[in-house]
């Protein structure tokens, strides 16, 4: 009560950002439920278009991400950076031809979070997806591959890797040429999962063609 009285629901800090969706990239399921029944908007974005979606994906929350799309979150809209407006504005980037997807974010949740979920981030925001954004999603991300840093998957957590791309393979996901990044005691943890795999040995052969044909 002493929010809406304080007229505070929708103020932005200096980032650019509202209670929710700090609330939201706090973890503090709470206080997302107090202010979400207050009427703040679960939609509302920073100048890059990150939403409270956007920061409880991005944490790997799954619980908040379920909350956040049941009470609305557009899972469809895109940011336009993988961290949210800072005070470091204008950008020294141009952004208009970027389009990260939420799916994408989910993916690269493992890497921000001390007990990540990320397959069973995945399956919600499968089961929630009704566009095409996993077409245009790289299955790289799931193994930890990112365009500087390669994060290397073992265990159990490389076969929930495979089994994420898997899931994203099924949905039409592009396959590029990430097998060439596995290593051998990773390409070994396949048994079981031949069909990704000669889905990935395929994407190598057509990676090779595109690049033969220029």
């Amino acid at each position: 009560m002493a929010l809406k009285q304080a007229c505070a629901i929708d103020v932005r800090d200096k980032h650019g950002h509202t209670l929710l969706f700090n609330a939201a990239m706090g973890v503090n399921q709470v206080l997302v439920e107090e202010l979400i029944a207050l009427g703040a908007n679960v939609n509302d974005a920073d100048q890059l278009g990150w939403t409270p979606l956007h920061a409880a994906v991005s944490r790997g929350d799954v619980e908040m991400t379920k909350f956040l799309l049941k009470c609305g979150a557009d899972i469809r809209v895109a940011v336009k950076d993988d961290a949210p407006w800072d005070v470091d504005w204008p950008p020294r980037q141009d952004y208009s031809n970027v389009a990260i997807k939420t799916l994408h974010l989910a993916l690269l949740s493992h890497l921000e979070t001390a007990h990540p979920r990320p397959l069973q981030l995945l399956r919600l925001l499968l089961r929630s997806s009704m566009d095409k954004q996993v077409v245009s999603t790289p299955i790289e991300q799931a193994f930890g591959f990112t365009q500087n840093v390669h994060y290397i998957r073992e265990g159990e957590s490389l076969k929930e890797a495979i089994e994420m791309a898997e899931l994203l393979v099924q949905r039409g996901a592009a396959v590029g040429d990430v097998a060439l990044n596995l290593t051998l005691e990773q390409i070994a943890q396949f048994e079981g999962h031949e069909e990704l795999w000669e889905a990935l040995r395929q994407g190598v052969k057509g990676s090779k063609g595109s690049a033969d044909d220029e």
